[in-house]
């Protein structure tokens, strides 16, 4: 690398609390974790105003954390105006819109650029069409697979998973007083930290447990944000499907202490048919593996890789899953070995190796 780096602009949704976005999330890990693996360079990102601190990026401000219209416009203005940063890295959920700004953008500004698939678009929609940038980055094979069989060029093409920040350890107390809150005590406890509206996973998990014969035993945790007001009906549909199936669940929704939840669970179970508008491998999952819970996955999406960093995979099938949970409830020592599995496969993810691989892309760009 020369002595002098291009400064990057790293494009994405303002960086600043609430951190309920995996692709905002995302890139506040990167711009952390350049930080550290390349002081030298100047990292610029956009941080509502009297929130520079939130990130070690440079931050330009903008006059809210929401992102609505008037807020896009103005952090568009701010690039096209933009003299500080050599190269815009783009990291967001692409999208046709979102495609046609930054195609203008580009040819507008010449300056170099990366596009990060933070998650990808729906099936019927070619990420090839999609994509505008000069390098383009996706977080998983699944994902990289389909780039390559929707039209992304390989040459332009590089697969570097997500990593984050071991969070930090709930404390007893917390935990404790989670699960008396939600009538946990003396139970074993799977939580579905997924999307009610897209996947099919909680309906999967609800007659998964149904199935187990310890059945009696376990709780359903649903801890899911409200994307949409269908959320709501879906949910409703579920508590119906619980009590015909005489399943106990407990819906938590969008909660301040997720951490803290998912220490108070046995298992973090996310089998879903699709991550539609998630990270690749979701970060929920990775906190859940770093705090040394149990994780369980399915076929079916690419959370399923995170079978090679310690996770449990099984079949998307209810008779498969209630197999895999009713294994776990069964064996204590099982339980315990498969937490300490996922702590260990993901503690080789590190930010610093996430920011040296998105490093390398920029070198090849300044070269």
């Amino acid at each position: 690398m020369s002595s002098d780096p291009a400064p990057i602009f790293v494009v994405s949704k303002p960086l600043a609390p609430p951190w309920t976005d995996g692709s905002k999330n995302l890139a506040r890990e990167l711009v952390d974790g350049l930080a550290v693996t390349s002081p030298s360079r100047s990292i610029h990102a956009f941080v509502p105003k009297g929130r520079a601190g939130a990130t070690r990026a440079r931050g330009h401000e903008v006059s809210r954390a929401r992102l609505d219209p008037a807020i896009a416009l103005e952090m568009l203005g701010a690039l096209v105006v933009d003299r500080s940063s050599s190269i815009h890295h783009f990291l967001f959920a692409p999208s046709a819109r979102s495609a046609r700004v930054g195609r203008a953008l580009v040819r507008l500004r010449g300056r170099a650029s990366v596009q990060t698939v933070a998650s990808v678009p729906a099936r019927g929609v070619r990420l090839g069409d999609v994509v505008f940038a000069d390098r383009v980055t996706v977080l998983s094979r699944a994902s990289h697979e389909r780039a390559l069989d929707e039209g992304v060029p390989a040459a332009r093409l590089s697969l570097i998973p997500v990593a984050i920040r071991p969070p930090l350890v709930p404390p007893p107390s917390l935990v404790s007083a989670l699960r008396a809150e939600h009538r946990l005590e003396g139970r074993f406890v799977v939580t579905f930290p997924g999307d009610l509206e897209h996947g099919d996973g909680a309906p999967a998990l609800l007659d998964a447990i149904g199935a187990m014969h310890a059945r009696r035993d376990v709780t359903l945790v649903l801890a899911c944000r409200d994307k949409t007001p269908r959320a709501r009906d879906v949910r409703s549909a579920l508590a119906s499907r619980a009590r015909r199936a005489g399943v106990d669940v407990r819906t938590i929704g969008e909660t301040p202490h997720i951490l803290g939840l998912l220490r108070a669970s046995d298992v973090v179970a996310m089998p879903t048919r699709s991550l539609y508008a998630k990270v690749d491998h979701p970060l929920v999952l990775l906190e859940a593996m770093h705090l040394g819970v149990p994780v369980l996955v399915s076929s079916g999406s690419s959370a399923s890789e995170l079978a090679d960093d310690g996770a449990l995979s099984t079949d998307f099938a209810p008779d498969a899953i209630a197999t895999a949970l009713d294994a776990l409830v069964a064996d204590r020592a099982r339980l315990a070995a498969a937490g300490e599995s996922a702590r260990a496969g993901v503690s080789r993810r590190t930010v610093e190796a996430m920011a040296r691989a998105y490093e390398a892309v920029y070198e090849g760009l300044e070269a």
